[in-house]
């Protein structure tokens, strides 16, 4: 995924973010999938709107990216 967008519009901040966190049993991704996408250099963030995890960090993440690239 992160190869066809910088393919169609150039260097992006690129975050993969994976909501309900607190929800993990219901999830169609698994573990397997996220280890694979940090495998291919994919920033992944694991988020709960429910309960607030990560949600600062994903913000802040993406923040410091767009400041890397500005």
């Amino acid at each position: 995924l992160k190869e066809k967008v910088t393919d169609s519009v150039g260097t992006l901040p690129f975050i993969v973010v994976v909501n309900k966190c607190d929800l993990h049993d219901e999830w169609e991704i698994t573990s397997d999938d996220i280890t694979d996408l940090r495998a291919r250099q994919c920033d992944v963030i694991l988020t709960s709107a429910k309960t607030n995890v990560g949600v600062d960090e994903c913000f802040s993440q993406l923040a410091q990216k767009i400041f890397e690239i500005a």
